[in-house]
């Protein structure tokens, strides 16, 4: 499939440090993309603490351009790529890890994230996913 584009916009509103202002900035990136993946996990009640999730990329397997992984498990979680020993964050309940990339990384593709839970999961959650990647 040739190249398709998925647009990532991210639009902020604040006080200025001058506490009179509303700042407004906005970003928009495009991310090229041949491959893309969309979905759902399910965290049934009462998963244990320390639970592994992997977010599937279905047929993106060279680099990840983009994507956006919502936690609305009701926990935080914790985020590992491409097989990392240890987290580099953790992602609240209610919270996005995002990325856009206008070009592939390169050296450092995104191939995989997992999640894991912190806590024993209190009532049913999920995770809703969106990647695209391997421009052609």
């Amino acid at each position: 499939m040739p190249n398709q584009a998925a647009y990532f916009s991210l639009q902020a509103s604040y006080v200025g440090p001058d506490g009179d202002n509303v700042v407004m900035p906005a970003k928009l990136v495009t991310v090229n993309y041949a491959a893309q993946n969309h979905g759902t996990i399910d965290i049934p009640d009462a998963t244990a603490s320390a639970t592994t999730y992997n977010v599937p990329f279905g047929l993106v397997n060279v680099d990840a351009t983009g994507g956006m992984v919502f936690n609305n498990s009701g926990q935080p979680l914790e985020v590992k790529i491409n097989g990392a020993a240890a987290a580099s964050q953790t992602i609240p309940n209610g919270g996005m890890f995002c990325w856009a990339n206008p070009v592939s990384a390169g050296s450092t593709p995104i191939l995989s994230i997992s999640l894991r839970t912190t806590a024993l999961q209190v009532g049913a959650g999920t995770v809703t996913y969106h990647i695209f990647g391997d421009p052609v």
